[in-house]
């Protein structure tokens, strides 16, 4: 009699495994921030805050740790780091000075696209994957 009970909770344990609630032709997938990222452009305009040209580069990497450069105008970049979360669609990020990022994103990537919206703005952030130059690393505050 415990045997059976055993096998009974046994198959209804694998169905229940077996079932895990995606589809398998379109399994879901997590999102997936990882690498460097460009700066391509702000809505639909180039990269630019009232006419001044910006510049910024981020690498998200694997151990939830960001590296961000970043140049408004002429001159060179200055360099921030910290940590990042990713939970479901929402990034957000802290500064090693401990200061929280302004916004928390929505995220979105297809492919080497990504796009970031912040939270109650109207403006979405267009990024493209590619290998941060070293002329901008050698190029900080």
């Amino acid at each position: 009699m415990m045997l059976k009970r055993l096998a009974i909770l046994a198959a209804a344990v694998l169905m229940l495994v077996g079932c895990g609630g995606h589809n398998k032709e379109n399994p879901v997938k997590a999102l997936d921030v990882t690498g460097e990222w460009e700066l391509t452009s702000i809505t639909t305009r180039s990269a630019s805050i009232g006419g001044t040209q910006v510049a910024v580069y981020i690498n998200f990497t694997a151990e939830k740790t960001f590296e961000l450069y970043q140049k408004i105008g002429e001159g060179r970049y200055t360099y921030f780091k910290g940590t990042y979360q990713l939970s479901g669609e929402s990034l957000s990020g802290t500064y090693d000075n401990g200061k929280a990022w302004g916004s928390i994103y929505t995220v979105t990537v297809e492919g080497d696209q990504m796009t970031l919206t912040p939270s109650g703005g109207s403006e979405t952030d267009n990024y493209r994957k590619t290998s941060i130059p070293q002329s901008v690393k050698d190029n900080i505050y």
